[in-house]
Parts: C-alpha cells; sequence; structure tokens
C-alpha cells in the first residue's frame, strides 16, 4: 500500500472518530488548547497570529483573537484559491469571514493580506499529527504549499487522542516543529 493510500485509510478512521466525539468534548480540548497557547511564550512573543475558522469539528482556536488584539498583534484568517495556494489576511475578529473555497471561512479578498515574519504563530488544523510534527489534513496541500515560504512558528492543534507515533509522509509533506493538544505541547522535528 503506497503512502497516499494510507493516508486516505487513516482521514477515514479520523474523520470517523472526530464525527463520534461530542461537542461537549471538543468544546473542552478547544478551551485547554487555547488556555496553553495563550500561556505560552510563544503566543505571547509573536507579531501576529493565523489562525482558522473551525470546520467538520476542529477545535475552535478563535477565543485566541481576542487575546492576541489585547497584546497588539495582527490577527489573520486563511483565503483559499481554487488553484491549491493560500494566503493569510488580516481581520479585525471572526465575525468579518464569509464562506469561502470548501464552504471554509474566510476574510473578503478585499482584507490586508499579511506577510509573515519570523515572529508570527501559525496554528495549524490537522486530524492527525505525528511525533515528528507531520501532520494528515483532508488531503488538499494547501500547507504542504504554504509551509516552505513561512518564516514564523507553526504549531499542529490537535486532540490528544489523534497524536500518532508515525504517519506515512510523502516527499511534499512539510513537518512543524510544535504540536499542542488538550494534554500540553510537544515538540515536534
Amino acid at each position: 500500500m503506497t503512502a497516499a493510500e494510507r493516508k486516505k485509510t487513516l482521514r477515514a478512521r479520523a474523520l470517523e472518530r472526530r464525527r463520534a466525539r461530542s461537542e461537549e468534548a471538543r468544546r473542552q480540548d478547544s478551551r485547554a488548547v487555547c488556555a496553553l497557547v495563550a500561556d505560552s511564550d510563544i503566543f505571547t512573543g509573536a507579531d501576529c497570529v493565523l489562525l482558522y475558522a473551525p470546520v467538520r469539528g476542529e477545535m475552535d482556536m478563535t477565543p485566541l483573537a481576542d487575546a492576541a488584539v489585547s497584546h497588539g498583534m495582527t490577527v489573520g484568517y486563511p483565503q483559499l484559491t481554487g488553484d491549491g495556494h493560500m494566503t493569510y489576511r488580516a481581520v479585525k475578529d471572526s465575525t468579518m469571514l464569509t464562506p469561502g473555497v470548501y464552504g471554509i471561512p474566510a476574510p473578503n479578498t478585499d482584507a490586508p493580506e499579511i506577510c509573515p515574519t519570523e515572529k508570527t504563530l501559525l496554528l495549524i488544523p490537522a486530524l492527525m499529527g505525528d511525533a515528528d510534527g507531520y501532520r494528515l489534513g483532508y488531503g488538499g496541500g494547501y500547507f504542504d504549499r504554504f509551509l516552505p515560504s513561512f518564516p514564523g512558528t507553526g504549531v499542529l492543534i490537535l486532540p490528544a487522542d489523534e497524536v500518532v507515533p508515525c504517519l506515512p509522509t510523502e516527499e511534499n509533506d512539510i513537518p512543524v516543529p510544535y504540536l499542542v493538544t488538550p494534554a500540553g505541547w510537544r515538540r515536534g522535528i
């Protein structure tokens, strides 16, 4: 079985587990991870926080937007393009998001584009992650195309039970240095 085939199988299993997770468990996990991120030096030392609007049962990190603004940080959300690329645009809050590509809430195209720096924090949703910082997403490759030129710090956001010892990888997969679960921070690569 190829890495792509193994990923497809793992993706289906992860989505099934996510659908089975209760909304209350999701809320508790989200609150725990938000608190861990907000209390970290990585967060408080950032100039900009790149968040995501949760879809398909992802943990909700949007409460971090208020904390970021109170620390004087810019807050951005992704805007996907039909050609498989992603940019981040600044918004005042998540109410400024409207359904975009794949129905994922995104900023308007006239919102200012963010140019990440070494001090930019990127929170990345995933279906699964491993000890080396690799992620299993939905298969669109948006983060794999975005990460090679991203100069800041990437952090995977996952439920604790979706961290596995090793995921199948392909040449285009890019690991990130950290992952956070409700159980705490883990260092990847």
